[in-house]
C-alpha cells in the first residue's frame, strides 16, 4: 500500500516544504520569571500531519481501515479549507479499494460538500454521490444536510425541512434553513403538514401565522407575540427571521392618490377602456364594503396618447400610486421621472438581463436564499417601489411544463401555430421542460403550422403516422393488392401540448384523435393554454374539443366566487370579446392588489386570489399568476383540481 502515500505525498510534501521554508525567529533574551505550572497546548493536526500518521499507522499495524480513516480526515480538512483538488486526489486514490460502508459514506460526503461549493451545482452528480452514502452512519448529520440541498433543488420543501432538522448544522443555521424551506409552502400544505410532521410543528405554526396575517401587520404582531410566549426557547423566538421584522416594519402601500395611465384614445382605446372599467368595478366594490368613504382613494385617469413628459413631475407629485402604463415604451418613458415615494404598478413587463431560471442558492451564512424567477422569462429590474403585472403568455407555458411533468409524461410533443406569440410560448415550454426534466425524460418534439394542410401534415409526421402509411403503401406495392390495415402511431408519445387559437385547436384536436392507433389502447392527453379557449364556443366546437385540458383565469371559467360581478359585467357589456374580458379582469386585480404589493413581495408563495389567477410577487417585483385548469367534457367546461 506504499503507493498510496507516494501518490498523495506530493500534497503533503508541498505543505511540509512551505512550513520548513519560513525564516527562523530570533532568540528572545531570557528574563527571570516566576515559575508557573506548565500547560501543554496540543496543536491541531494539519492534513500533512494526518497523512504522516496514516503512513506510520499502516506500517505499524497493517490496518487499511485505520489508514483510510486518517487519510479521509486529511481530505476533510483540505475540503474545509477550500482545497477540494487535494481532497479529491486523496479520495480518488482510496475509493477503488475502500469496502467499509461508513468510510465510503465519509468519502462521498466530502466529495458532495466540495460539489455544492461550486456554481452552478451539478445536481445529477450530487444525487449519485448521495446514493453511495449510508443514511445511518456516524456521518448521518452531514448526509441529511446534503439530502436537504437536493430536496431544495427538487422543490420538495417539506422533505428539505425534515432533512435540515436531522442535519448537524448549528442550531441557528439549521433553524433558519428549516424556516426558509417551509416558507415556500402554501397555507393548505402547511396546515396538512402540521398534522403529521410533529418534529416541525412549532416551525409550521409560525409559518401558518405568516401565511394568514402577512398582509395585516397589526394581526401579525399579535399572533407572533402569542407564538413567542408559547415557545420561549425556540431558535426562531430568540433569533427571529429577518422577514418577520420586515413584514412588521413595512407599511401597506399608500393608495390615497392613484393615477392610472392608459391608452383611452387611439387604436388601443378599447383595451384601455376595458382595463379602466375593471379598475372602476373594483373601486365600487371597495366603496360598497368601506364604512369610511373618506379613506377611499382619489382616482385620476390619464390618457397615455396625450400624456406629455413635461407634465410628469406634476403627475408624480399628485400620486402615491401609478397604475400603468400598458405599453412597454410608455413604461420606459415614465420610469426616469419616478421617485421612491411613488409606487408604480406597470401593466406590462420590460425585458432586462436578470438570470432566467429558478435559483435556489445559499447566502454567506449558509441560509437558503429563495430568489425565484421563471425559466426563459425576462425579469424587469426593479426598485422596491416598482412592480410589473402582465397577462404574459409565457407564464402559462411555464405552468403547463410543470403540469405535464407532474403527470409523469416522458415524451411530450408541442404543436404550435407559426406566430410570434405561439412560438414564444413553445420556446418557453421547451426551455422550462429542460429545466425541470429528469434523466428519463426527453426534450419535446415540436411542429409549427400555418394552415390546415400543414397542421394535418405536421401531426401525422410527428406521430409517425405518415411513415406508417408509407410502409403500408410499400407493402401493397410488393404484394400487388390492397391491404386491410390501420396506420399505427408512435407509442412513446404520452402528452401533446397545443399553442393555438380556439379555431385552430378545434381543427387540431380531431386530427390528433384520428391519428392515434386504436391498437395503442392508451389515451394521449392534450394540454393547451387560455389562447385555445373562448367563452363564445358553441356546442359543436365544444364537442370537437372534448377531453382538452387547458389553463385560464378564473374570471373566464365557470364556478368562481365573483358570479354577481360577472352578471353585472355581462349586463353592461354583453358584446365584450374574450380579450377585453381578460383585460377587465387585469384592471380589477391591479386595483385590488395595490395596497398589498410590498408585503407580497417580502414573502415567497404568499398569494392573493384574483380574477386573473392566484397572484404572487417575486423579489424583482414581478407579479406571477397561477391559473386554474379546466377540461371540456360532455360538451361543457368543467373546473378540475389544480396542481
Amino acid at each position: 500500500m506504499k503507493s498510496i502515500f507516494n501518490w498523495i505525498g506530493i500534497v503533503a510534501l508541498s505543505i511540509f516544504l512551505v512550513a520548513c521554508g519560513s525564516a527562523p525567529k530570533p532568540k528572545a533574551v531570557s528574563q527571570p520569571v516566576e515559575k508557573q505550572p506548565k500547560t501543554v497546548v496540543k496543536a491541531a493536526k494539519t492534513p500533512s500531519d494526518l497523512i504522516r500518521d496514516a503512513e506510520v499507522t499502516f506500517m505499524q499495524t497493517g490496518s487499511t481501515l485505520q489508514r483510510n480513516l486518517l487519510l479521509l480526515k486529511a481530505a476533510d480538512l483540505y475540503a474545509q479549507d477550500s482545497q477540494c483538488k487535494e481532497a479529491k486526489t486523496i479520495i480518488s486514490t482510496l475509493l477503488p479499494e475502500m469496502s467499509d460502508k461508513d468510510e465510503r459514506t465519509y468519502a462521498f460526503v466530502i466529495l458532495a460538500e466540495c460539489l455544492i461549493r461550486t456554481s452552478p451545482v451539478d445536481y445529477k452528480i450530487l444525487s449519485a454521490y448521495i446514493d453511495n452514502m449510508t443514511p445511518h452512519s456516524e456521518y448521518r448529520g452531514r448526509v441529511n444536510a446534503l439530502h436537504a440541498r437536493l430536496h431544495l433543488h427538487q422543490t420538495a420543501w417539506l422533505d428539505a425541512a425534515n432533512a435540515f432538522d436531522k442535519s448537524d448544522l448549528p442550531d441557528t443555521e439549521r433553524a433558519i434553513n428549516i424556516w426558509n424551506a417551509l416558507l415556500q409552502l402554501s397555507l393548505a400544505d402547511l396546515e396538512e403538514a402540521s398534522l403529521r410532521a410533529r418534529n416541525l410543528r412549532s416551525y409550521l405554526q409560525l409559518a401558518i401565522i405568516v401565511r394568514q396575517y402577512a398582509l395585516n401587520p397589526v394581526h401579525l404582531q399579535a399572533a407572533i407575540n402569542d407564538w413567542q410566549n408559547r415557545h420561549l426557547q425556540h431558535p426562531l423566538a430568540t433569533n427571529p427571521p429577518p422577514v418577520l421584522a420586515k413584514l412588521l416594519e413595512t407599511p401597506t402601500v399608500d393608495t390615497s392618490r392613484i393615477s392610472i395611465l392608459l391608452p383611452l384614445t387611439g387604436r388601443l382605446s378599447q383595451q384601455g377602456q376595458a382595463i379602466k372599467e375593471g379598475i372602476m368595478a373594483a373601486y365600487f366594490q371597495d366603496a360598497s364594503s368601506n364604512v369610511n368613504v373618506a379613506t377611499l382613494p382619489v382616482l385620476t385617469f390619464v390618457d397615455t396618447n396625450t400624456y406629455d413628459e413635461e407634465n410628469s413631475s406634476e403627475l408624480i407629485a399628485n400620486s402615491s400610486v401609478i397604475i400603468g402604463p400598458l405599453l412597454k415604451e410608455n413604461i420606459r418613458r415614465v420610469l426616469p421621472s419616478l421617485t421612491s415615494e411613488v409606487t408604480l404598478l406597470a401593466l406590462n413587463r420590460i425585458d432586462t438581463e436578470i438570470p432566467s431560471r429558478s435559483n435556489i442558492t445559499f447566502n454567506e451564512n449558509n441560509a437558503l436564499d429563495t430568489t425565484e424567477t421563471h425559466p426563459n422569462v425576462a425579469q424587469p429590474l426593479s426598485t422596491n417601489s416598482q412592480y410589473y403585472f402582465a397577462l404574459a403568455p409565457e407564464d402559462e407555458a411555464v405552468q403547463l411544463a410543470k403540469k405535464v411533468k407532474k403527470t409523469g409524461a416522458k415524451f411530450p410533443v408541442v404543436v404550435a401555430h407559426d406566430s410570434a406569440t405561439a412560438r414564444r410560448m413553445a420556446d418557453t415550454f421547451i426551455s422550462s421542460w429542460k429545466h425541470f426534466e429528469t434523466k428519463d425524460q426527453s426534450t419535446p418534439l415540436v411542429t409549427y403550422f400555418n394552415d390546415n394542410d400543414q397542421l394535418r401534415e405536421g401531426i401525422t409526421s410527428i406521430l409517425d403516422v405518415a411513415q406508417s402509411k408509407a410502409r403500408i403503401k410499400q407493402i401493397e406495392n410488393l404484394v400487388r393488392k390492397e391491404l386491410h390495415s390501420v396506420p399505427r402511431n408512435r407509442r412513446d408519445i404520452d402528452a401533446i401540448i397545443v399553442f393555438a387559437d380556439p379555431k385552430q385547436t378545434e381543427l387540431l384536436n380531431p386530427i390528433i384523435e384520428s391519428s392515434l392507433s386504436p391498437f395503442n389502447r392508451k389515451v394521449v392527453p392534450v394540454f393547451a393554454s387560455s389562447r385555445s379557449y373562448s367563452q363564445q364556443l358553441n356546442q359543436n366546437s365544444l364537442r370537437d374539443l372534448k377531453n382538452l385540458t387547458f389553463t385560464d383565469m378564473p374570471w373566464m371559467l365557470p364556478s368562481h366566487r365573483w358570479s354577481d360581478l360577472q352578471q353585472e359585467a355581462q349586463a353592461l357589456w354583453p358584446q365584450r370579446n374574450d380579450t377585453l374580458q381578460r383585460l377587465f379582469a387585469l384592471g380589477y386585480d391591479a386595483y385590488t392588489i395595490s395596497p398589498y404589493l410590498h408585503h407580497l413581495r417580502l414573502t415567497p408563495n404568499q398569494s392573493i386570489q384574483g380574477l386573473t389567477g392566484e397572484l404572487k410577487i417575486n423579489p424583482q417585483g414581478v407579479i406571477y399568476r397561477t391559473l386554474p385548469y379546466a377540461q371540456i367534457n360532455n360538451n361543457e367546461v368543467q373546473r378540475i383540481a389544480s396542481d
